[in-house]
């Protein structure tokens, strides 16, 4: 089986678990794990949303305030995207109504957005950038490959500095794909090394600034995770402290003080959260709460050292049980708690968070009514500043 092809498999597979756990029994839940702190604690509610078909999934989530914030994702027939004013949600139709989705989104401005993704070309995938130039999208020329390729996540640090990931594929082989916006052109640059008879894609990004870049993703056939750091000049591989775990987004404050977060093995078939912390000289796994033996964690976003947030899935991303389903954590410079969601519908998928320096704390993904409709979900909460 071909890398891209678990990676649909697993991108599709948590979608499927709305439907599936319905039929399955719920896991035991770990209470003696859970961690809230109630001084700290956001309390969320969801917000009215667009919805342009019967099934809606959203992506990534960036604002560079709290009146201008952008998630995108895909619709049936084509992609979505949401921007919010600081009161409503509104649907703004992008470039391309059909085929397209829209993966990942970076916010520089309110006339300076960047949102990337794939096409589905035949029998192959197609990378597509559009950019928002605060009236319409368009779709800006970039890089293709004979095999098809796909862009996952995008990160934008200045107008003319723009880093876009995602895979190359060619022959069932995938391979690592970075490009660059220089203020006038998207290329391809080197990315990381891959081990010998090994694929890789990428599949986040987080940055400081143009010499302190990070990317992670997982590759094949043997499974391993890959996290790397690009210097402005070139990447290098970086020792990650825990193997077989499958690394999720990164948040990067200062080039010492970064975060990477995803999901390790727990016992014989479960899975629980997984933190890590850059400090400029290593990573190290930070214990983190868990609300269910098969936990995980895949966004993260941070405003400072002492207050990061992540988001993922508790009791397997499905239906609401109590615990279960929405799974949201806060670090406040000294541990990990878990943050008290709503349940809603039959069960939600969260795709991203962003938390602003105002104290607002957004979450992006779907949410399932009856098993099988699929919505638009976001959820705001606001911290005590």
């Amino acid at each position: 089986m071909s890398t891209t092809t678990e990676r649909q498999l697993l991108k599709w597979s948590s979608v499927a678990m709305l439907v599936l756990v319905t039929l399955t029994l719920n896991l035991p839940l770990r209470a003696q794990e859970i961690n809230f702190d109630a001084t700290t604690s956001v309390t969320f509610s969801q917000q009215t949303t667009p919805n342009n078909g019967p099934n809606n999934f959203l992506g990534g989530m960036a604002g560079d305030s709290a009146n201008d914030i952008w998630t995108v994702g895909t619709t049936v027939p084509g992609p979505i995207g949401l921007h919010f004013d600081g009161t409503t949600w509104t649907s703004i139709p992008m470039a391309l109504p059909t085929r397209a989705n829209m993966n990942d989104v970076s916010v520089l401005k309110p006339n300076d957005v960047w949102a990337v993704g794939y096409i589905f070309s035949g029998a192959r995938m197609t990378s597509v950038i559009q950019h928002f130039n605060g009236t319409k999208w368009s779709v800006v020329t970039s890089p293709h490959f004979l095999g098809g390729e796909e862009l996952f996540a995008v990160k934008a640090i200045a107008s003319n500095d723009v880093f876009a990931v995602g895979e190359i594929n060619t022959n069932n082989h995938t391979a690592p794909l970075v490009e660059h916006f220089d203020g006038t052109t998207w290329s391809v640059i080197p990315g990381p090394s891959v081990p010998a008879g090994q694929t890789l894609s990428l599949h986040s990004i987080g940055a400081t600034s143009h010499r302190d870049v990070w990317v992670a993703g997982f590759g094949g056939p043997v499974f391993f995770s890959l996290i790397s750091h690009f210097d402005g000049q070139k990447f290098t591989n970086v020792a990650f402290p825990l193997a077989g775990a499958n690394l999720g987004q990164i948040a990067a404050i200062a080039p010492n003080d970064a975060w990477v977060v995803g999901t390790k093995a727990a016992g014989a078939i479960g899975t629980a959260t997984l933190t890590a912390h850059w400090n400029g000289l290593r990573w190290t796994v930070v214990p983190s709460p868990n609300a269910s033996s098969s936990d995980t964690l895949g966004a993260v976003s941070a405003i400072a050292s002492n207050d990061v947030w992540a988001a993922g899935c508790g009791n397997l991303c499905g239906a609401d049980t109590g615990a279960g389903s929405l799974l949201v954590e806060h670090w406040n410079g000294s541990q990990w708690t878990i943050n008290p969601t709503p349940s809603i519908g039959n069960g939600e998928i969260p795709a991203s968070i962003l938390a602003l320096p105002s104290g607002d704390v957004f979450v992006s993904g779907t949410v399932s009514s009856n098993g099988i409709f699929a919505g638009t979900l976001v959820l705001h909460g606001k911290e005590a500043k």
